[in-house]
């Protein structure tokens, strides 16, 4: 195998697959030698494009790779560039090119093949769109004009996949720091609550139904009443509102959001009997209302698997996150030992008069239910030709089917959602012939099962005093760190006339603040995993634009000072929420107890 195939394999596994599958065949007569001076007109294609730093280049074409050859040699600094390529045979020749060894082990260069699906999108997974400013199409005419419907539709798609991922990873920098500090908030709450893993196998054998705030949720009510005795009834935050004024009394709620909007769905109802499933960056709120009967999950904290593993504790069960908390249900159901899962209300689509939501919703209540029609996608729907879908939606569509993939072998799987989406490996089932499958199966004695699984819950699983002393070693971690690079920023900032002796000491205390931070890994982890992880990634994008614009003494001087900024801001907003972690407020303290 040639190093640009292995190159192109280990990058792209998925399409190194589905490219080593085809031959390597002539199809049609590269362009070069459909030119008369392919040179002159890669010249003339290079001169005019108008190439910016830090911008993505999406690009029609690979060929035979000598326009990718000349881009690279004149690729401004951050750019990047991704190639689409609809023929998989063509793209396999380019890879015995001399040219193609290059431009593989270039990691500016990103590729898709053949069919737009999310194979050929599976680069966008480390493509830097956070880094990145802008987005330009380029088109190179002699390939583009072989394929213009191809190129015109993977320009648009690579768009919405840009601007989806870009929110995705932007909310994990942007909200690190909220995380953080509503896991801080919630170590005093949720720390005794026990790990779903205690709960492993205790429904074995219990259907799982799973409800959730779309517009069909409204068709469903009168089944979930009558269904509560006969399945564990599971409610997301945002139907708990629907179903606890119908009448339905749902076993557990899930909530994962941990914005102030996801209590919403508990403050105008009684909670009933639920218990509380949630990871430890939801809302505090939330996570005080149900203090005493709660589930959590903690694999994705560092926090709180550092303070696990102080305690003792082993590492709790996986639940995979999706950015849809309904999607959380296929770990559980497998974990608790449940056979099947029906999914209510989890239309996944908006009705054609922009609905996106039950009609007794917070949604509804706050005036957030409607979308406008005209921007959404029309996908097939689960009884209906054609329903429209919005971008945020089709992300959990998507997310949905990925995860009836992983799971549809063991998991018998049914969509109840007359008016949603065709959700791919989730046939729809009628409320009617779900109500017959479920009234055949009896002897679950699912009550008495749930009694046991409150039980649990109702027995801490830790005190909190024995967390304590860790989080007050930590905080005082935090201060020293704080205090030094403070102290580094002021120093740079006082300095008027830069020079290299100057340098030379604020370059020995940068070594004190490093040392400091590597004073304890574990905690630099945790500091690293708050808003400094924004504070990092504005340090970065400044540090580009100084390392273009400044030269000598006054870049180094420039760099340490943004460099001892971003670890001061980052640390001092970790240290606000641990005060807020420490000294709650008299309210959530008295709804905590």
């Amino acid at each position: 195998m040639s190093r640009a195939r292995e190159a192109f394999a280990s990058r792209f596994p998925g399409l190194g697959q589905r490219v080593s599958q085809t031959a390597s065949v002539e199809d049609k007569v590269d362009w070069p030698r459909r030119t008369e001076d392919p040179e002159a007109l890669l010249v003339r294609w290079i001169s005019g494009l108008d190439l910016e730093p830090d911008t993505a280049l999406v690009l029609s074409g690979v060929g035979e790779g000598s326009h990718l050859a000349a881009l690279r040699k004149e690729l401004p600094e951050g750019c990047c560039v991704y190639c689409a390529e609809p023929n998989e045979q063509r793209f396999s020749r380019f890879l015995d090119t001399p040219l193609a060894e290059d431009i593989l082990v270039d990691e500016r260069f990103f590729f898709g093949v053949g069919k737009l699906d999310n194979e050929f999108f599976a680069g966008m997974a480390n493509f830097p769109v956070l880094r990145i400013q802008n987005v330009d199409s380029i088109i190179f005419a002699p390939l583009f004009a072989e394929d213009e419907d191809y190129y015109s539709t993977f320009f648009i798609q690579f768009a919405r996949q840009f601007d989806y991922r870009r929110k995705l990873f932007g909310t994990n920098v942007v909200y690190s720091g909220l995380w953080l500090g509503n896991t801080l908030r919630n170590v005093r709450t949720l720390m005794p609550a026990p790990d779903v893993e205690a709960l492993r196998g205790a429904f074995a054998g219990v259907p799982m139904i799973v409800a959730s705030a779309g517009p069909s949720l409204d068709e469903a009510l009168d089944f979930l009443r009558w269904a509560q005795g006969r399945a564990i009834v599971v409610a997301v935050n945002s139907s708990f509102q629907a179903l606890r004024n119908a009448g339905v009394d749902p076993h557990f709620v899930l909530a994962a959001d941990p914005h102030k909007t996801t209590d919403l769905g508990f403050s105008k109802v009684d909670l009933g009997r639920a218990l509380l499933v949630c990871p430890f960056m939801v809302y505090p709120k939330v996570a005080q209302r149900f203090f005493g009967r709660a589930l959590t999950w903690s694999t994705s904290s560092d926090l709180v698997v550092y303070l696990r593993s102080r305690l003792g504790l082993p590492n709790g069960a996986f639940v995979t996150e999706e950015g849809t908390v309904s999607a959380c249900a296929f770990d559980l159901a497998q974990l608790w030992g449940c056979p099947s899962i029906y999914f209510a209300g989890q239309d996944l689509a908006a009705l054609p008069d922009g609905r996106t939501h039950a009609t007794d919703s917070f949604y509804t209540d706050t005036d957030a239910n409607r979308t406008a029609v005209e921007k959404c996608r029309w996908l097939p729907g689960a009884t209906q030709a054609k329903v429209p879908v919005e971008e945020k939606l089709f992300v959990y569509l998507k997310t949905f089917e990925k995860m009836a993939k992983a799971f549809g072998d063991e998991l018998a799987l049914r969509n109840l959602s007359r008016l949603g989406a065709r959700i791919e490996g989730i046939p729809y089932q009628s409320i009617d012939d779900a109500r017959c499958e479920l009234a055949r199966k009896s002897g679950y004695d699912v009550e008495t099962r749930w009694e046991r699984a409150a039980a649990v819950c109702a027995k801490p699983a830790v005190v909190y005093s024995r967390v304590e002393e860790e989080v007050s070693s930590f905080r005082r971690y935090v201060e020293r760190c704080c205090q030094a690079a403070l102290s580094n920023a002021l120093a740079l900032e006082g300095i008027d006339e830069i020079s290299e002796s100057l340098l030379a000491e604020a370059r020995e205390r940068e070594d004190c603040l490093q040392r400091q931070l590597d004073r304890h890994p574990s905690y630099r982890i945790l500091l690293e995993s708050g808003q400094m992880k924004f504070e990092r990634f504005e340090h970065e994008k400044a540090a580009r634009k100084i390392a273009r614009e400044e030269q000598g003494l006054k870049r180094e001087h420039a760099l340490l000072l943004s460099e001892n900024w971003a670890i001061a801001e980052g640390a001092y907003a970790l240290l606000v929420s641990l005060e807020d972690a420490e000294n709650p407020r008299e309210e959530e303290v008295s709804e905590s107890r």
